[in-house]
This record gives structure tokens, sequence and C-alpha cells, in this order.
């Protein structure tokens, strides 16, 4: 972490503004004429009889951000410095550090980046960049018998680029052209790779309600892969896109648009071997040359249009069909064709009511290959409606309703009977109301249902429905300017009721209460006082075998108390302290409301917090605290530690 001493020294090595004087001959020179003619904000314009004046605009920006807390702690340094010349380029030049030391682990971090970029105008239509970066990340961590593992990734990296804008007889016209080379090194591999590609899109308009545009990129790469004592060459890709579209409108209130996109590539590349979860295996000995071919095509329509001032309606329609195909794993093929058909009506009602009734129609074609038994066509239908009503200024309600049909086609139904239905429907009322000029009330009422429905005889057994009510209502009390409580209640109810399997059914309330008490004795002073309450239950509501009666079974419950109060003083414009403590007790129940397990658990924050503006983005922000926990659970290291944040900006 000592490296932030040369970021320092090196930072104050620099200049904000170096001038610099070439003597000439005459009274001006044509260098800098052509500069004032560019209109550079580096040239001067009234140089010093048989001077010329060029001013470099340096911009250094050296930050520094600490962080320490239960987990770990960790530093990093960054110094910035932008080179803005009078002859059109732009020179932008990074260096950071980041280190991290995990408390509850042996484990480090270290993250290095150095990064050399510069932006040069040739004209008003023409410019060029060039960048190098070399990028470091070093990760250590040591088992608990000895054994260490290293993760390392090293990139080096030279870019070159180049943009062209121009108009040609209304052809509004780009083009942009990239070439690199990397260098990457991993634990277990390294690999080297150029690439170079271009792209250009041309736009034009026919008069003002028809509009045209179209774009086109090459991209291709080539390198090789080493891994231990195996290399393997003749790694690259092959890559081609164009996008078109137009977009035309019939008259004012109407509009058209259409999209086509299709993307073509071939990549050969060293892949690692995956286990049964897709996740990869590490190794040298599991890394091998693999062939990817990836084909995309995508088509959309559109038209908008309002009717009249209070009635809009939007239409989309749109196909997509999206291939990966692979020479090895051939268990990672998929291809996912897409259709869908989506619109949305906007209506506001004579009485100021605003509507938006919405569908959508979609149906996806999911295939894994001949080897997966998993592909499956995915159906989905869904209406909506919400709207808002204002009744006053101080008075409005707004209401929200869905239903949703999922289907689910398995294409090897034999070998996998798994198809399925889902009916989902959703309501949501929320009334926002202001009484009174202290009081501010919300009342949120939510109902929904799920049907799940296994088609298949062998999977029935897993039918079942859900119900869901929720009562969420919450006030706030404007006592003073000083003195605030806000208070907000919620009640949910959950029964899940099984087709087959009537003694699956289950019931679960939840009952939560929060109340939240605001006072600024002084100005400088804030108090905060939090309780909350959480009650819960589950058991079963199960039809009496005799009469039929549905009765209610509670199984268990749990009850929990928390508080939090807080303490904050500003001592001055720049410094705070502040102290902070929370409790929370946790109690298990019989149905009886006998105790039968209880958990105390809590902490005690106490520290400072500051902030310095010396102008111009100079900035330094900082939180210390200590802090105590007290639980049953975790180590000692996370139950006493310091939490720091610091976070130093500093332009020179």
């Amino acid at each position: 972490m000592r490296s932030w001493v040369w970021l320092v020294v090196a930072a104050c090595a620099m200049s904000p503004v170096t001038t610099l004087r070439a003597q000439t001959a005459g009274t001006d020179s044509t260098a800098a004429a052509a500069l004032r003619a560019l209109g550079s904000p580096g040239a001067s314009s009234t140089p010093a009889a048989g001077d010329s004046v060029y001013t470099y605009r340096w911009s250094p920006v050296f930050s520094n951000k600490i962080t320490a807390d239960v987990s770990k702690v960790s530093m990093g340094n960054d110094f910035h410095v932008g080179l803005m010349t009078p002859w059109g380029s732009i020179f932008d030049f990074l260096i950071s550090n980041d280190e991290a030391n995990y408390r509850t682990q042996n484990r480090t971090e270290q993250t290095k980046v150095m990064r050399l970029s510069d932006l040069h105008t040739f004209n008003p239509f023409w410019n060029g960049s060039t960048s190098y970066s070399d990028s470091r990340v070093f990760n250590r961590s040591v088992a608990l018998g000895g054994g260490v593992q290293d993760f390392i990734i090293n990139d080096q990296q030279v870019n070159l680029g180049s943009t062209f804008k121009r108009t040609y007889w209304g052809f509004r016209s780009d083009m942009v052209g990239s070439a690199g080379a990397i260098r990457s090194e991993r634990t277990f591999k390294k690999d080297r790779n150029i690439q170079a590609g271009v792209n250009g899109g041309v736009a034009y308009d026919i008069g003002r309600r028809f509009t045209w545009q179209g774009r086109g990129a090459l991209r291709g790469t080539n390198g090789d892969s080493t891994a231990d004592t195996t290399r393997f060459s003749g790694l690259g890709s092959s890559e081609d896109s164009v996008v078109t579209g137009v977009r035309f409108q019939v008259a004012d209130s109407i509009r058209f648009n259409a999209n086509y996109t299709r993307y073509s590539g071939d990549r050969d590349f060293t892949d690692q071997a995956r286990g049964s979860l897709g996740a990869q295996t590490s190794g040298a000995e599991n890394v091998f040359k693999e062939h990817e071919s990836r084909n995309t095509r995508s088509t959309s329509v559109s038209m908008s249009s309002q009717l009249f001032s209070r009635f809009m309606i939007d239409v989309t329609a749109s196909h997509d069909d999206q291939v990966f195909d692979y020479a090895v794993q051939k268990t990672r093929f998929s291809r996912s064709v897409g259709d869908d058909l989506f619109g949305k009506i906007n209506y506001t009602l004579p009485w100021k009511t605003t509507s938006i009734v919405s569908f959508d129609n979609s149906t996806t074609l999911r295939d894994l290959g001949p080897q997966s038994i998993s592909s499956l066509t995915d159906k989905t239908k869904k209406l909506g409606l919400s709207m808002m009503h204002q009744f006053s200024k101080t008075l409005s309600l707004s209401l929200t309703a869905s239903t949703q049909l999922q289907q689910s086609f398995y294409l090897k139904y034999d070998a996998n009977p798994r198809d399925r239905d889902q009916v989902d429907t959703n309501l949501d009322v929320r009334l926002t109301s202001q009484p009174f000029k202290k009081i501010a009330a919300t009342v949120g009422v939510g109902y929904s249902v799920s049907e799940f429905i296994n088609i298949d005889a062998s999977q029935s057994r897993d039918n079942r429905s859900r119900e869901l009510w929720e009562l969420r209502p919450g006030f706030t009390y404007t006592i003073s300017p000083r003195f605030i409580i806000m208070q907000s209640y919620g009640l949910t109810i959950e029964y899940t009721d099984y087709d087959f399997q009537a003694d699956q059914n289950f019931l679960d309330r939840n009952i939560t209460f929060t109340n939240t008490f605001t006072y600024h004795p002084a100005k400088t002073i804030d108090l905060v006082f939090e309780y909350g309450f959480y009650l819960h239950d589950t058991g079963s509501y199960l039809p009496d075998p005799v009469t039929g009666e549905r009765l209610l079974d509670v199984s268990s419950k749990d009850r929990r108390d928390r508080t939090r109060i807080r303490v904050d003083y500003r001592a001055t414009k720049h410094i705070t302290f502040f102290g902070e403590n929370q409790y929370s007790n946790r109690q298990d129940l019989t149905p009886d409301n006998e105790l039968l397990n209880e958990t105390t658990d809590g902490q005690v924050l106490v520290g400072s917090s500051g902030l310095y503006d010396w102008g111009a983005g100079r900035t330094l922000r900082f939180t210390v605290a200590r802090v105590k926990r007290f639980s049953p659970f975790g180590a000692e290291a996370e139950k006493n530690y310091w939490d720091a944040r610091s976070e130093l900006a500093y332009p020179f």
C-alpha cells in the first residue's frame, strides 16, 4: 500500500499549466496562425512580438479510497492526468493500485492498472486514437491446512482507432476502424491475439416523414494459446453484422418503424471442461480447443398512433432467431426462436382518470440440442390494466391488475413429461391521502393467486394453488418541524392448497409494525428511535374429516422485537459525531405461546464522519467508527472491529 507515496510525489511534480515560447523570425508563425484558425483554446490571440505562445493544459488528479469493515481492509490509490495540446491532441494517463486483506480469511488481493491514451483531432471530420494498458490481478488464499492457491489475470494490450464523420448530398455517414493486440496471462494458460475491425453507417432523410439508416461491421482476430507445455495455434474469429431500419410518418399522429439485424460469427478458442452444473474446471489439463458458431437474426415492426389528445396506441411485433453451435461440447448447443406481439393503449377518461391497457403474446422455442431432454417451447399470454385518479391535491387512488397464462411444452415429452401451465392473477390498490396538514397516509391492498398445473399424471401430485393477501397501511405525523413520527403496518396471509395432497396444504401469516421517531432538539443534534415488531406463524387450514369445515391448526410461531437508537451531533460544518445502538430479540414459540428458544443480538457503534471541500473538486470524505457486536453466532473477529470509509480527490 506504500505505492500511494510515489503517486503523491508524481502528482506534486506536475504543474497545472505550462507555457512555452518559441522564438520566430517574424511577428507571427505559421503554426500559431493555424492554431488560431482552428480555434484551439491553447493558442494565444495576443502573442508578444517575435514570439508564439503555446499553452499546454495539464489536469492531474490524485484520489485515495480506504475501506475497513467486518470482512476486509482495502486501500485504492489512483493518479490520473490529462494533457490538452494546442495542436489537437488530448493525452490521458492513469495509474492505480488497489490492495485488500481479508480479516476472517487468509486471503489477499492486488489489482494494478496502467493506461496511456491519446486522442488526436486531424480536422472537424476525422480523429484518431491510440492507447496502451497494462493490468495485473493477483489473488492468493491460504487454506487451513497450509495449502496456497493463487489466481492470476495479467493483460497487456495496444489499440489503434480512427473515426470519420461527414455528410454528402444529404447522406449522414460515419466510419470507425480499429486494430489492436493483446497478451493475456491466466493462472494456467497464456494467450496472444491481434484483432482488426471496421464498421460504418449511412442515414438519409426524405423530407420530414421518411428516414432510412443502415450499418455494417466486420471484425477478425488471430492468435494462439499455451497451457503448460501444450500450444494451441490457429485460434481466432471472424464476425460480420448488418443493421438496417426505416422510420415512416404517415400523418402527424401515426408513425411506423421497422428494423432488421443480422449477425454471423465463427470463433476458435481455448475452453475449459465444465462440471455437471456448467462451471468451468481449473487446471492446464482441462484446457482444449473449441469451435463456436453463432448466428442471430432479428426483425421488429412497430406502430404508434395518437388518434386524439386523450388516446394513444402502441403495437410492436418482433421475431428473433439465435443459434449457438459447438464442435466439442455438444451439450452447450442452443437455439432460441422467439415471436412476440405487444400492445399498449393509453386513454384519459373525461373525468381525468388515466388508464393503460396492455397485452402481450409471446412464443419462445429453447432447443438445447439432440443430447438434451430439456428442450421446450414456452408460450405466454398476458393482459394488464392500470388506472390512477387524482381526486384532489391531497387524495389519489391507483389500481394495477394483471392476469397471465404461461405454458411449457417439452419437445421430448416421452423422456421428460413435464409439460405444465401456470396462471397468475394480481391486483394492487393504493390510496394516498393527506387528510390534515400534519398527517399523511398511504394504504395498500394486494391480492394475488397462482395456479401450478402439471399435465402428465406422473407429475400431477405437485399441482397446487397459492393465494396471497396483503394489507400495508402507513402514516406520517408531523407534530412540528422538529418532531416527526412515522408508522408502517403490514399483514400478509399466504395459503397453499394442493389438489391431490391435502395433507401438504399450509398457511403462512405475518404481522409487522414499525414505529420511527425523529427529533431535533437543536439545529446540530438529530435523535432517532425506531421500534420494530414481527410476528409469524405457520400451520394448516384443512377441512375437518367429519364436518368438512376448515379448521386452523398452528404448528409453529416466532416473534422478533428490534430497536435502534441513533444520535448525530454536528460539532462543526465539517465534523459530525454519532452513536448508534441496535438490539434484536427473537423468540421461537409453541402454538400455546410457550417459549422454546430465545436469541438476543445487537451492536454498539460510535464514531465520526467528516466532509472537507477545498473547491475545484478537492474533497475529503471520511467515516470512522468502532463497532462492538454481541451475538451467539460468528467469530470473535466479527464482533469487535473498526468500520472506516474515506475518499480523497485532489486535482492539482
